[in-house]
């Protein structure tokens, strides 16, 4: 059905209010009058490119480099079926193609002109972003100490690696983003951090200050064999790249932990226990997050 890739959202209690401590509220202040400073919806709205979903014909023809929709595909978007593969084209010479389940909406935050072959997890970058509160609600339950490298695979504007590392002693917080300006939004934010906010956090003046850094790239380049705990943002994933962070989890070490939201990996459950099932702020509304934690390897 429609809603399998959501496992039941839907049937997901919201958390009830816990009390937090004078440091925690302080980190949280802290990061939400930061986070103000850069809008990553904004940044990701003017660097999406002008793109269309539409069959493969033997006749196609571009309108001013664009490929029109027709009505086939508006039927489409309605969850109408047809076959064949899609093309994605921005330009007369960008022109990718890939199946139709691998196009979740039109108008993805893609990179036209990428061989469909080395672009698997196409259609993974649609934008959002956490709340500082309803993140720190989450790592609650994660609990990160002075041992644990934090990293986010899609990271944005950098908010949830800054975040974490304003609420938890933990040792590294790094993140990769694929969309440069929202990367270069998130190297300013962090000059910001570094500068002006970590100067007020009960945690950086107590003398404790976790290496932070923020990496443009593909997520499926990425070597994070150090983490011990990562954060996946995955909403608009592919089945693709939700089977890459089913394989990067299973290479963590016993006692690693796993947050995923909207969709849930699929981890080898005699390894693997779920520490957690919530319904928390993302952005700008609640979603289905899962928290897992390694037990055995």
């Amino acid at each position: 059905g429609p809603f399998d890739k959501f496992r039941g959202d839907w049937l997901v209690d919201d958390e009830p209010e816990r009390e937090i401590s004078e440091a925690e509220a302080k980190a949280i202040t802290a990061c939400e009058k930061l986070f103000e400073k850069e809008n990553g919806y904004d940044i990701a709205a003017l660097t999406k490119p002008t793109m269309v979903a539409r069959p493969i014909q033997g006749s196609d023809q571009m309108e001013n480099g664009i490929l029109a929709m027709t009505d086939l595909d508006r039927e489409m978007q309605k969850g109408g079926k047809h076959g064949g593969d899609l093309v994605v084209a921005e330009g007369e010479k960008q022109v990718m193609t890939m199946t139709k389940r691998e196009i979740q909406s039109r108008g993805l935050l893609v990179s036209a002109g990428e061989p469909a072959e080395k672009m698997p997890h196409v259609g993974s970058h649609t934008y959002g972003e956490i709340a500082a509160r309803g993140f720190a609600n989450v790592l609650y339950h994660v609990k990160p100490e002075s041992n644990d490298t934090f990293v986010d695979l899609g990271s944005g504007t950098g908010k949830a690696v800054i975040a974490a590392a304003s609420l938890y002693p933990v040792h590294k917080a790094y993140g990769i983003e694929y969309v440069k300006p929202l990367h270069e939004a998130a190297q300013r934010l962090l000059s910001r951090f570094e500068s002006q906010a970590a100067l007020s956090l009960p945690l950086y003046r107590g003398g404790i200050k976790p290496d932070i850094a923020l990496f443009q790239g593909d997520l499926l380049d990425l070597d994070v064999s150090d983490a011990t705990i990562i954060f996946a943002a995955c909403t608009c994933w592919s089945d693709t790249t939700m089977q890459h962070l089913a394989r990067t989890c299973e290479k963590m070490k016993v006692g690693s932990r796993v947050i995923s939201m909207t969709q849930s990996p699929e981890l080898d459950m005699k390894k693997w226990v779920q520490v957690k099932k919530m319904r928390e702020w993302y952005g700008k509304g609640k979603l289905t997050w899962w928290i897992y934690k390694k037990v055995s390897e």
